[in-house]
């Protein structure tokens, strides 16, 4: 094809793009995820054409040893170091792999299973075993589904795979408490923090709720996908719903951050969402 022709196809795809709305090198906007480990449930990742996915197991050093995918025929798996295929092709010591990278790519038939696959659809499972630094096995399992042209879940770049946050420590307070004149005795008993609440107080709002602006309106949104994309809540769940009117609310500018609680939401889960949601800086 000469210089001209190349020209005229641009200009043609251009011409098409602007017709229909669209941009031909639009490109949907990413996000970077943090996953709790040990794993408490299945991950679901949206695989997006052009677009790789990354899986880091850097934060929790831990290598991967082994993995299985179940539908390799639409499906690239890449990793950064090396994985023994068997005990007469060992791989050099400190070479095991940290991170896995998913792409599509076309769909190719593979021997034996091309009815399975097909009957499969665009969707398969990832099973990754690691080792630990105590050498301790972890198994970690991931739904994969091909991105829908009118699925609204953005597109994941990286997944940090992390360590569960530690529990809050409940601090234990001491009453001394006579047994005789001449001696005491300290007994160690929990006592929860209550607030005293008085006629004049006013409820307690989280810092970022006291402003709303279309930044932390973003904040909330934001905050809420991720939280959807990793599990938190479900499609046909009266929670997800509530928050659903609350942003509709906030960006017909009927509503603010701080009235959370007036559509039946608790305002540290908003909170939550917001920081969720806030760029890390």
């Amino acid at each position: 094809m000469n210089l001209s022709k190349i020209c005229l196809s641009a200009i043609a795809l251009l011409s098409w793009s602007a017709a229909n709305g669209t941009s031909a090198f639009a490109l949907p906007p990413s996000d970077i995820i943090q996953y709790q480990s040990p794993q408490q449930e299945v991950l679901t990742i949206n695989l997006h054409s052009g677009l790789g996915t990354n899986i880091s197991f850097n934060a929790v050093n831990e290598t991967v040893e082994t993995m299985f995918l179940d539908n390799q025929s639409y499906i690239s798996l890449t990793t950064d170091g090396c994985l023994s295929k068997s005990e007469t092709q060992p791989c050099a010591p400190g070479s095991a792999p940290t991170l896995v990278h998913l792409s599509l790519i076309d769909d190719i038939e593979l021997p034996g299973v091309i009815r399975v696959n097909k009957r499969a659809g665009h969707k398969s499972l990832l099973t990754v075993v690691t080792n630990d630094a105590h050498r301790q096995k972890k198994t970690y399992v991931f739904t994969l589904k091909l991105f829908g042209k009118n699925d609204s879940q953005r597109h994941v770049a990286l997944i940090q795979i992390v360590p569960t946050a530690p529990k809050p420590i409940v601090k234990v307070a001491t009453v001394v408490t006579p047994k005789s004149k001449s001696k005491r005795q300290s007994t160690p008993i929990s006592v929860p923090y209550i607030p005293i609440a008085t006629a004049t107080d006013t409820p307690f709002i989280p810092v970022n709720l006291r402003v709303t602006n279309p930044q932390s309106i973003d904040y909330l949104k934001t905050g809420f996908r991720l939280a959807i994309f990793r599990g938190d809540y479900k499609y046909n769940n009266p929670q997800y719903e509530r928050i659903n009117k609350f942003i509709l609310a906030l960006n017909g500018g009927t509503a603010k951050l701080e009235s959370a609680s007036t559509y039946g939401l608790n305002l540290n889960l908003v909170a939550n969402l917001v920081s969720l949601g806030t760029p890390v800086q």
